[in-house]
């Protein structure tokens, strides 16, 4: 299973069935939730988990995993928002604050 990495300063937000989970350096990754390579503790055990994000600004095209990957990687609160739409209006929202 895929864990956090230990020196992981802070916490990492996922959803698990519609539910907010904090993570915090060494948890286990729930099944079925992607989070950010960068904060995996060994990637080549953890793939299933790895969500590469795309290069440049989210938008329609990326997919929900790695919009939620974005967030993740940014800190952005994406609230109870899990449809697509819903979760690139949060990121743009964080971008403008």
């Amino acid at each position: 299973m895929a864990k956090i990495r230990d020196d992981l300063e802070g916490v990492v937000w996922v959803d698990v069935d519609g539910t907010p989970v904090k993570l915090v350096a060494g948890d286990t990754v729930p099944d079925g939730v992607a989070v950010g390579v960068h904060v995996l503790a060994d990637v080549d055990t953890a793939d299933e988990h790895a969500v590469e994000v795309p290069e440049g600004d989210p938008n329609e095209s990326w997919k929900v995993d790695e919009l939620k990957a974005y967030a993740a990687e940014h800190t952005i609160d994406l609230g109870d928002a899990t449809k697509k739409a819903d979760i690139l209006a949060a990121i743009e929202l964080a971008g403008e604050n």
